[in-house]
């Protein structure tokens, strides 16, 4: 199912569960140095796929340059169980 959340819209597990994949993927699986999360989350709609509960897919989107811009793009491995 898709969502479509403002930051004050998630709930705390979405929010957990996005912080976690983001991490899994950027940090640790790309070797990545990046701050997150950081501001822009409290200004971007937060667009993500749920399979059952878990989040597998989720970006954000926020304006930018007068439009918006995409970010945090990141779907999860098939094999993704949140650990």
């Amino acid at each position: 199912m898709l969502f479509d959340k403002t930051f004050s819209q998630l709930t705390t597990t979405e929010l957990f569960q996005i912080y976690r994949l983001r991490a899994a993927v950027f940090i640790v699986a790309q070797s990545r140095v990046v701050q997150d999360p950081d501001d822009v989350d409290l200004i971007a709609r937060h667009i993500f796929i749920k399979d059952g509960d878990a989040i597998v897919a989720y970006a954000r989107v926020y304006p930018a340059d007068g439009g918006v811009s995409f970010g945090r793009v990141v779907t999860a491995a098939k094999d993704w169980a949140g650990n």
